[in-house]
């Protein structure tokens, strides 16, 4: 199956929301950033890049399994 450029966008969306989850999770574990020095900035911060990437991970993956189901194999 080849994948649709709509599908395509939400799998870029999908690895965004795992670089804020890890973002979050990282500075809450080791109080340190992961990626971009100094963010986030601090606890706050970090529950929140969480929550997004967690919903954002959420999101994507319910339109991903949408649009495979919804995508017809070509014929053989």
């Amino acid at each position: 199956m080849t994948p649709t450029p709509g599908m395509v966008v939400w799998l870029v969306l999908d690895a965004f929301g795992m670089l804020l989850l890890a973002s979050g999770g990282y500075w809450l574990f080791y109080d340190k950033a992961l990626l971009i020095e100094g963010w986030p900035g601090g606890t706050f911060g970090a529950i929140v890049c969480v929550v997004l990437g967690f919903g954002l991970m959420l999101q994507a993956v319910a339109k991903l399994l949408a649009a495979s189901a919804n995508h017809t194999a070509p014929p053989s």
